[in-house]
């Protein structure tokens, strides 16, 4: 019961403190959420006096480096300092053949521990928001630990209560902690460093430091876990969380530009009404436009195919498709307006072609789909104009044969469904020769509109739930779930190399 009044005092702190303390720096409303929580629930203690005293200096370093500015020399040699004075007060590492030396081996290796841990954190902070997801995710991995073990822990697992509901809090206030000035970050790797030199052995606890890239696929996950308790805390799981993704753009740090660059592949920012604009402009023009509906399977395979890699960078228009492109966006700090379905653009473009009086032609790979999309299409959209329809399985002679009856009918716009990759190499290989005004490959839309393929539910839909449906309706989908693994690895390897680089032209420029 302690430890549950612990948490939410710790969470009640943090998110109320927040506000007010987010511009001097986020440490500080941790440091106090985790502190003042420990001190109402723990007895006195020689290690708390320890860790309020040297955590409170840790945090002014950051704070005065922030500020002021210091030298590297002088921050290393302060957080040394603090990592032996912090063994002064009983926090040293015990484990294995230390015990036997504590008066020469102890301290010191402790003092490592802790420079290396403080190290790696600071080097995970260099990607946007991310340390504290990776600090939640490790006190968390800590506190689970704790209540397995026969001894008793009391202290540690009472700290690693307050201190992962503080970061919480931090999160409650704002999911993208990216905004909230950290500062120096020294002090949540020094958090911990405590939480494992006093709980756990040194073997599981390297073990679990040098799983952080692993960790870090965990992410993208965690933000969706987010997305859908701030849902139930805000009023409802069956309201949309559009706003989560996108936020207030008074303080998202987009840029001005018309395109982003994810892994080297430029998508539009842009809007479904910008889009249906832009393609009403394509078809008024008298020679072929190509469009993507651009996802992470695409991309996967874009790093290893270099056809589809130059089919992706000649496309007219690029629309992000799949949430791994807008968690992306908002991950570079370059957020996209909005995702754009497939099925979404596939029923705004039969809209806009019935009440403009355009024309639509069909290429399906699935027997018999063309056909019910177009009978489907024209319950939806009476007296939208459906020119042609085409089964997509066929050799070469037969292709040619598709394409003269394609170019007979002349139509505005051409779906084709012949399947992500294939049907972009189809479209890039053919537009020179088909008379078409708009060619887009949107497979998967296709097959729910023909009814072969049912469409997630709406409450899975606003919680961007819809990989989870796919996968229990389709189990054969599973292995997709790796693309979308190895598109945010990486994401996160792009992003620290963008970190890097700037670090290095910074420096560049300062001599």
């Amino acid at each position: 019961m302690n430890y549950a009044f612990a948490f939410i005092i710790a969470f009640g702190l943090a998110y109320i403190i927040t506000p007010f303390l987010k511009r001097l720096n986020g440490n500080v409303s941790i440091y106090f959420a985790t502190l003042v929580t420990s001190l109402l629930f723990l007895k006195p203690d020689i290690r708390l006096l320890g860790i309020s005293i040297i955590g409170a200096g840790i945090v002014l370093l950051g704070i005065i480096e922030e500020k002021r500015g210091l030298p590297s020399w002088t921050i290393s040699l302060g957080l040394l300092l603090c990592s032996v004075f912090i063994t002064l007060f009983g926090i040293k590492i015990k484990a294995g053949p230390f015990d036997t030396y504590p008066g020469l081996l102890s301290i010191p290796i402790t003092v490592l521990w802790f420079m290396f841990v403080i190290g790696v954190m600071s080097v995970i902070s260099k990607i946007d928001g991310l340390i504290v997801y990776i600090t939640l995710i490790l006190c968390s991995t800590f506190f689970i630990i704790s209540i397995f073990r026969k001894e008793d822990t009391i202290f540690h697992t009472t700290l690693c209560i307050t201190f992962t509901s503080s970061l919480l809090g931090i999160l409650k206030y704002d999911p993208y902690p990216a905004k909230i000035k950290m500062g120096n970050t020294s002090f949540l790797g020094f958090m911990i460093g405590i939480l494992t030199v006093i709980g756990e052995d040194l073997k599981t606890v390297t073990s679990i430091i040098l799983s952080v890239p692993i960790l870090l696929l965990c992410v993208p996950v965690l933000i969706v876990v987010s997305s859908i308790i701030r849902s139930f805390i805000s009023g409802g799981v069956f309201k949309s969380s559009r706003k989560f993704l996108i936020e207030d753009k008074k303080v998202s740090h987009c840029k001005v530009s018309d395109r982003i660059s994810i892994l080297g592949i430029e998508v539009d920012k842009i809007t479904m009404d910008k889009v249906i604009k832009r393609i009403d402009g394509f078809i008024k023009t008298n020679f072929p436009h190509m469009v993507v509906a651009l996802n992470s399977y695409l991309i996967a395979h874009v790093q290893k195919d270099k056809e589809l890699r130059d089919i992706l960078k000649q496309a007219d228009l690029i629309v992000p498709d799949g949430l791994s492109l807008i968690w992306a966006a908002e991950f570079y700090g370059d957020p996209l307006p909005e995702r754009i379905t497939g099925i979404d653009l596939m029923n705004n473009l039969c809209r806009l072609a019935r009440d403009k009086g355009y024309t639509i032609y069909l290429l399906s790979g699935k027997n018999g789909g063309a056909a019910y999309v177009a009978k489907n299409l024209a319950v939806s959209f009476e007296g939208l104009k459906i020119v042609g329809e085409e089964l997509g399985y066929f050799n070469k002679e037969e292709e040619r044969r598709i394409i003269k009856r394609i170019n007979t009918c002349s139509p505005d716009i051409l779906f084709v469904g012949l399947g992500q990759i294939t049907g972009e190499k189809w479209i890039k290989r053919n537009l020179p020769r088909l008379q078409v005004k708009v060619a887009i490959g949107i497979s998967e839309a296709i097959d729910v509109i023909s009814g072969r393929v049912k469409r997630p539910p709406a409450f899975m839909l606003n919680r961007y739930l819809e990989w989870l449906y796919k996968v229990y309706s389709q189990p054969r989908r599973l292995i997709r779930l790796y693309n979308l693994l190895n598109f945010v690895f990486q994401i996160f390897i792009h992003k620290i190399e963008l970190n890097l680089g700037n670090v290095v032209k910074k420096r560049k420029r300062s001599h």
